[in-house]
């Protein structure tokens, strides 16, 4: 008997009329171990055997890689030879394939070359960057435009559904003309917006939905008639209002949860607290994606490139537009089988229907299971199972045997896929599986519950070291398909490793990492910037690698070693690590200097993979040597090295051809654009060997089938976490297509994770609460154990090598404590909370950020914001030579010229920023032709005036040493600032003595000595009154009406230095105002100070937290981790509970929490 034979003998009734259903449509619902990938391979042989057409007539597409494999090796052990010529592929593949094959018709995209990851990246920044800045979308923070990533998966999305710019525009301009329709209605919105009084609220609800009804009937038809044509991507907005309206209760006449849940869905408070419309907004946002999608379409044709979803609509577009195209793919395929067809997209729906256009019954079989439809977040839609149908009308069977599992694990998959909201009627009504097995050894299930994760590893390491022991994977009919370990993310396996390892655990691991993310990497990255920034003379630079590399373990790290170096450096060398570094008698430290000094040399000459081999040399040797202990981080250092020079490879030859060597210079150049996009660099990562326990995640999981499944982290917090995208939302609710995550997503994700257990399934978690579906399936145990420290086996960050985490380390400070004062800066540094776990408290990174005064990165922000303080400085100490009227009128004067543009044109084009080197431009006089002899404004002396003074500030700007693209931005935001200064200064008083720059100091309680230096204070000597004034350089578009807690903190801060300082001893602070110096971003007016003071509770408050934060410092006790086990935080939580999101006010409060504690320990202590 053959394999076919054999095959078609074993199938069950619905799998055999499936195989035996060769001509038509055909679809089949299979759910996980009904035996789909043989059905399909049978269902190949038996076309073959009862039709006359050759295999390469076959056509068998695939969502995956893996898959296409699979079936693949399925056929060739069914009919032999022949498997190799039946076309099985990906959707992707596909359309690569005819793309070759037909390259005659495919001749001008054929040309094309494949736009990187990075170089897509940029062109979308620059396309946001080049919106007017009021535009919706517009916003740039740290020289990065704000809504790059959303606007990147919005275009994506759009392709991968085969909608073209066009289209979304004209669904965009639908959507917001109907939210301008419902807007103008009035008694719409004010039934929509009106308080629910207990009288009349069920009225209201009533009144509302009968005049929402009748807008959505009487709109105009504009609004109700489709304008896209592709199925299944959206609905005008009035029949998703019709719909939702059918399909949710607002009122049972007890609750008005439904209607309130609807005001959420249909509007929002701007940010003037005004009422409007979500569709109006985010329709706005949509119009001006669907602009930036065509200009993004029309570079990529213009430069003769594509992107990577550019190939199934490239595919589409030709064939649609060449007739005999499609006839000769029709053709050639006569006979098509999709798999796994619920995580298709429209795009690759769109090969299915070409396939078949004009083909009356065609042979067309779609296989899938709607409850697995895990990738939607892809793109992958299941209207395309709806869309199919409602197309071809196909002959439907529905698989119910499961043969892979036990009934119980059976039964528990199946309840868990009842949850899901939206599924199938065949999936709802016809599918209701059923177990070949009779009975399987594990008949319930349990959930052990951990008090931490250690515990929660390390027993199922245990645990999987008894199985193995007692030859559960020896025994086992495929051994290698025997244990798994699935979670819901790779970081949870990653935690898991070091544990496995514990117990010499085989394991086999994939993953795709970044390359800028990976542990492993972290060194040789730093060590490549520092050598390129040493090598460029840019020491300040090259000096803030030096913490991380000096703290290393492949460089022998330590933190006793590494925080001695620090305080040393801070001592005897002011923070200068690299003279520290030179003159140290440390022999590992001296040969890191000699080294960065040699690579430093070569760096400018030598070829760069030679250099950059000697330079990861004492990493690759140190992974080495640990990889028995730890395989998985050798893996990943090689395939993280591999990654990153192939990246730097491809991106340069995708840009240009540099005619030279690479260098050294290029790899970081590269490097760094990319880590400042956070664009992913991605390295493929294997590590395992046969019959080892695989560790996989959910995603990953399909497909696979295992004996035994630990599925590990299984809490709803874990797997229901923040479900919304962070960034900009450009799809409206009518949109169909959308990738955020819901808790459908999680529930098939879930079922996915618990049907690849064939015999025993085993779940565990840490805190949280039990999964809500596994609610009624399981038995929770709580486990305590008495657990070593194996976390320290795991890879950490390099700023936890100078963290002082025990007195031991804490006794190292002790020489140089107390400091020598306190600083507002460092105060807020101390005491700041910003959310709810313990790396949120300001004190966690105080000690390396302040007393070992680690060197830090460069700020374009920091650097631009001293320039700017300086400016005012020297503009109040010219007014106050010359008086502020005179300057007032000298400045004006000047602002009526084209003196600052000519002066930005200068520094943009000739001068500074590409012609001088950064000591040079900083000291080098403006050119002749641009001279104050140009623009007399009226001042008295020609040679000090305010011209000199604004062109030596423009100069300082343009010399900032940082990308020419940031440095012309705060260019153009200083010159903003001086068109606003003449309204600035009117805020000056000529009544009062200005101060700038004032530096004071006094003592709290007798005990802690205060420093300080305030901006402005604008002194009355009579009334002995101060006034404090503090610039603020900020670009934020929000009206800014009360100070933040720390600037309230740090006003207040300054007015107790001012008042117990000697100089000032008698005066009273009457006001403090923060000064907003740039400019309103859509009015270009100045903005209103915002102004506060400080009340004497306020002041006896901030002293206590200052005596509080002071005694802490002063012994060293950075851990303030028990805040969050008080009763102050208990009590803030639980008047939240409610609440997902923190607001401000939430903000605010936690902080106050969080500093009366501080006080209140001080106390006790």
């Amino acid at each position: 008997m053959d394999a076919f034979t054999a095959g078609f003998e074993r199938l069950n009734p619905q799998q055999r009329e499936a195989v035996e259903c060769i001509d038509g449509p055909l679809m089949v619902i299979a759910g996980p171990g009904t035996g789909k990938t043989q059905l399909l391979s049978l269902r190949a042989a038996n076309i073959l055997a009862h039709r006359d057409i050759q295999p390469q007539n076959i056509l068998c597409l695939t969502y995956t890689e893996a898959g296409a494999e699979a079936m693949t090796k399925r056929l060739i052990e069914l009919i032999g030879r022949d498997g190799y010529n039946i076309e099985v592929s990906t959707f992707h593949a596909f359309a690569c394939s005819c793309r070759s094959k037909y390259s005659e018709y495919f001749r001008e995209k054929s040309r094309t070359v494949l736009i990187s990851s990075l170089q897509q990246t940029k062109l979308i920044d620059k396309l946001l960057k080049d919106l007017r800045y009021d535009n919706c979308l517009a916003g740039i923070s740290n020289g990065i435009a704000n809504n790059i990533g959303a606007v990147k998966t919005f275009i994506s999305t759009m392709k991968r559904h085969a909608i073209s710019s066009q289209e979304y525009k004209a669904i965009m301009q639908q959507t917001y003309d109907t939210g301008l329709y419902l807007a103008r209605n009035s008694t719409f919105m004010e039934l929509l917006t009106l308080p629910l009084n207990k009288k009349d609220k069920y009225d209201i609800i009533q009144s509302f939905q009968e005049q929402a009804y009748m807008l959505c009937k009487t709109a105009p038809k504009e609004l109700t008639d489709y304008v896209c044509s592709v199925p299944g991507v959206y609905e005008p907005y009035l029949c998703w209002l019709m719909r939702y309206l059918d399909n949710h209760e607002l009122t049972d006449g007890t609750s008005t949860s439904g209607f309130q849940e609807l005001r959420k869905v249909l509007f929002r408070k701007d940010a003037n607290h005004n009422i409007e419309l979500k569709c109006v907004s985010v329709s706005e946002k949509g119009l001006v994606a669907a602009d930036i999608y065509a200009q993004y379409q029309q570079h990529l044709e213009q430069s003769g490139l594509h992107d990577y979803d550019d190939m199934i609509m490239d595919f589409l577009t030709v064939v649609r537009a060449t007739p005999e195209l499609k006839y000769a793919l029709q053709e050639q395929y006569r006979y098509i089988q999709v798999d796994e067809f619920q995580d298709t997209n429209s795009a690759q729906m769109g090969i299915v229907e070409l396939l078949a256009d004009g083909v009356e019954k065609p042979n067309i079989m779609v296989v899938g299971d709607d409850d697995q439809a895990i990738m939607r977040f892809q793109g992958a839609s299941i209207a395309c199972i709806g869309q199919f149908c409602e197309r071809f009308t196909p002959k439907r069977v529905v698989l119910k045997t499961n043969y892979r599992s036990t009934p119980d694990i059976v039964a528990m998959g199946s309840r868990i896929a009842q949850y899901i909201e939206q599924r199938l009627p065949e999936s709802t009504q016809d599918k209701q599986i059923e177990a070949f097995r009779e009975h399987g050894t594990q008949t319930s299930f349990e959930e052990q519950v951990f008090l931490s994760e250690d515990q929660e590893y390390f027993a199922i390491a245990q645990d999987i070291k008894r199985h193995i022991d007692d030859n559960f994977i020896e025994n086992a009919k495929k051994p290698d398909e025997a244990i798994a370990v699935i979670a819901n993310t790779h970081k949870m396996l990653k935690k898991l490793i070091p544990f496995l390892n514990k117990f010499d655990i085989p394991y086999s691991y994939s993953n795709k990492a970044n390359v800028f993310t990976m542990e492993s990497l972290q060194t040789t990255l730093a060590l490549l910037r520092c050598v390129s920034a040493y090598s460029a003379g840019k020491e300040d630079l090259a000096a803030t690698y030096l913490p991380q590399i000096v703290a290393s373990p492949e460089w022998g790290g330590d933190n006793v070693s590494s925080i001695m170096f620090a305080l040393n450096a801070k001592k005897h060398y002011r923070g200068n690590w690299l003279r520290a570094l030179k003159e140290t008698d440390n022999k590992r430290l001296q040969e890191l200097h000699n080294s960065l000094q040699e690579w430093s040399r070569r760096a400018l000459e030598a070829p760069v993979r030679q250099l950059i081999f000697d330079i990861t040399a004492k990493s690759r040797l140190y992974y080495q040597r640990h990889s028995e202990d730890n395989p998985y981080a050798l893996a990943e250092y090689n395939s993280g090295i591999r990654a990153l020079l192939l990246f730097v490879n491809d991106e340069l030859e995708s840009r240009y051809a540099l005619q030279r060597a690479l260098r050294l210079s290029d790899i970081v150049h590269c490097m760094d654009e990319a880590a400042s996009y956070s664009v992913f660099v991605e390295a493929s990562l294997q590590v395992g060997t046969q019959h080892a326990v695989r560790l996989t995640s959910a995603h990953s999981s399909k497909g696979l089938e295992f004996d035994l499944v630990y599925l590990i982290d299984a809490a709803d917090k874990t797997w229901y976490s923040t479900q919304a995208g962070k960034g900009v939302c450009l799809f409206p609710d009518n949109i169909l297509v959308s990738n955020d995550k819901n808790d459908d997503d999680v529930r098939r994700l879930l079922f996915v994770a618990v049907t690849r257990a064939k015999d025993y399934l085993k779940i565990s978690r840490v805190g949280g609460n039990t999964l809500p579906e596994l609610n009624e399936l399981v038995t929770s145990t709580d486990i305590t154990l008495d657990v070593q420290d194996i976390s320290a086996a795991l890879q950490t960050s390099w700023e936890q090598s100078y963290e002082l985490n025990s007195p031991e380390l804490r006794a190292l400070l002790t020489p140089y404590l107390p400091p020598r004062a306190l600083s507002v800066s460092a105060l807020n540094d101390f005491v700041s909370c910003t959310g709810c776990s313990p790396e949120n408290l300001g004190s966690a990174c105080f000690a390396h950020k302040r007393l070992l005064a680690l060197p830090q990165a460069p700020s374009i922000s920091l650097e631009f914001g001293s320039l700017v303080h300086a400016y005012f400085e020297d503009y109040v100490q010219y007014a106050n030579k010359y008086g502020l009227d005179a300057v007032d009128k000298e400045l004006r004067t000047l602002l009526s010229t084209d003196a600052l543009q000519e002066l930005r044109a200068y520094c943009t084009n000739n001068g500074t920023l590409e012609n001088m080197s950064v000591q040079d431009a900083a000291q080098t006089p403006l050119p002749l032709q641009v001279t104050t002899d140009k623009y007399d404004t009226g001042a008295a002396n020609q040679s000090d005036n305010i011209y000199s003074l604004i062109s030596y500030y423009i100069n300082r700007v343009a010399a900032l040493d940082f990308e020419q693209e940031d440095v012309i931005r705060c260019l153009d935001r200083f010159i903003a600032i001086v068109h606003i200064t003449p309204e600035i200064a009117r805020g000056y008083s000529d009544q009062c003595l200005l101060r700038t720059e004032v530096e004071l100091t006094a003592v709290v309680n007798n005990e802690v000595p205060l420093y300080g230096k305030c901006d402005l204070l604008q002194i009355n000597e009579q009334d002995k009154t101060i006034k404090l004034i503090d610039y603020k350089t900020s670009l934020s578009t929000k009206k800014i009406t009360t100070p933040t807690a720390a600037y309230q903190r740090q006003l207040q801060f300054y007015v107790y230095l001012i008042e117990n300082s000697q100089e000032f001893s008698g005066y009273h602070v009457i006001t403090c105002e923060d000064w907003y110096v740039e400019p309103d971003k859509q009015t270009k007016q100045k903005r209103e100070p915002v102004v506060s003071s400080a009340s004497r509770d306020e002041l006896v408050h901030l002293t206590q937290l200052i005596v509080a934060a002071w005694h802490r410092i002063t012994n060293a006790n950075f851990d303030t981790s028990a805040f969050f086990e008080s009763s102050q935080f208990v009590t803030w939580k639980e008047k939240y509970s409610d609440k997902k999101k923190m607001s401000q006010d939430m903000k605010n409060e936690l902080q106050r929490c969080y500093e009366d504690w501080l006080i209140s320990e001080d106390d006790v202590l």
